[in-house]
């Protein structure tokens, strides 16, 4: 058998191994033998393959956030005509109203004088022998300011999505609540109190809403934006955002209304050829600014609601009831929040008031309810006559 030469055994090792003739005087230079292999150093050309790598990952973390890319969310009114928007859009106005005016109303009552010391912060308190000295008022502690739950609720938790009502943000209200019973004069700045409100304008542009309030606080009047948004727990509900709870809230407006899916509407003419019948220009009324709708006429209570077998009565201590019946006089009409404020009298002289809260919820049409309310104080009160009189409702549709 012929076996190769020694020189020709290198020759096809060069070959196999992918070296040329300058990679081989490379190697030659730099201590390399016939296979590419670094006999000094040790070596190895993979290396040289390993500079591709950090350009690799780098490739692939700018293309990861285009492959992890969500696809949009569908709006919820796409395939909704012009006149179903117009619903939506009426029935989410109604709502928005609807809060707005029990959240404004709250935050007129949040901190309010003392029912029982009137806000002088001290009751008399009677001693054997029929002396009497002033005390700190029981219920204030003395600070003659009185910040109601009900409005308090109302105004930090009631009116909120379901993501912002959380066990651990309702105990940090129940301390903030805590800290404005024991000083309402420092917490009215926190507690949103203002003094009036006479400005409401509500504009929704699809599944949230922009409030613009004009407001008066601490004598001063301004401008308030507040944005709702349409809650999902329950479906349809409105509630005002919050910027840390409701983050991830997604906002969809109102798709632009197609000029080429509407019918063009039809232009009078006098040409009564098709039609046999003459059109004549109907005028047409001018529009009303944004947000100057025309006041709602205001009702007189007494021709909706009677109000009857109104008593008063010393129930304990320094407490004393006032209890009545109330009767709806309309037929279709459901009336809610019904609010009766009770006048005692001596001559002409007013003596005391009562504001007394409907117990049924939801007064129907020719429905009657009673009311409640109460007064403190250490002597009975001298008087001849009460006086009922409805001074809050609303109207239910």
């Amino acid at each position: 058998m012929n076996l190769p030469s020694p020189a020709e055994r290198a020759l096809y090792t060069s070959v196999a191994c992918g070296d040329t003739e300058g990679e081989r005087g490379a190697g030659e230079r730099g201590g390399m033998d016939s296979m590419g292999m670094a006999a000094s150093s040790g070596t190895s050309p993979v290396p040289r393959a390993r500079g591709w790598i950090p350009l690799i990952l780098l490739i692939l973390l700018l293309l990861a956030p285009l492959t992890l890319a969500r696809e949009p969310a569908p709006s919820p009114f796409d395939g909704f005509t012009q006149k179903e928007i117009t619903a939506h859009r009426k029935k989410a106005e109604g709502k928005v109203k609807l809060i707005i005016r029990r959240w404004v109303d709250a935050r007129d009552e949040l901190v309010i004088k003392c029912p029982r010391c009137k806000g002088v912060g001290q009751i008399r308190q009677l001693l054997p022998g029929g002396r009497a000295r002033a005390v700190g008022c029981p219920q204030c502690t003395g600070t003659g300011g009185y910040v109601s739950k009900k409005d308090f609720l109302r105004v930090f938790w009631e009116y909120f999505s379901s993501r912002y009502r959380t066990p651990e943000r309702q105990r940090l209200l129940e301390g903030k609540y805590a800290a404005a019973r024991a000083n309402p004069g420092d917490a009215v700045s926190d507690l949103l109190q203002i003094d009036r409100c006479k400005r409401k304008v509500v504009e929704v542009h699809g599944n949230f809403a922009t409030v613009r309030l004009t407001v008066k606080r601490a004598g001063v009047w301004q401008e308030e934006t507040h944005e709702f948004i349409e809650d999902d727990n329950p479906p349809g509900t409105w509630c005002i955002y919050h910027e840390e709870a409701d983050v991830e809230f997604v906002r969809f407006r109102y798709p632009a209304a197609s000029p080429e899916g509407e019918a063009p509407a039809p232009v009078p003419t006098d040409d009564s050829s098709a039609a046999g019948t003459s059109l004549k220009p109907v005028p047409s009324k001018p529009p009303e600014p944004s947000g100057t709708r025309p006041p709602k006429p205001v009702e007189d209570p007494a021709k909706l609601f009677s109000v009857s077998q109104v008593t008063f009565r010393h129930v304990e201590e320094n407490a004393y009831k006032v209890f009545g019946s109330v009767k709806n006089l309309t037929s279709n009409r459901r009336f809610a929040y019904i609010v009766i404020e009770v006048a005692l009298y001596q001559g002409d002289r007013l003596v005391d008031t009562a504001s007394c809260n409907v117990g049924t919820a939801i007064l129907g049409p020719g429905k009657d309810a009673t009311f409640s309310g109460f007064i403190y104080c250490d002597e009975a009160p001298d008087y001849d006559r009460l006086v009922p009189q409805i001074v809050k409702f609303e109207e239910l549709q």
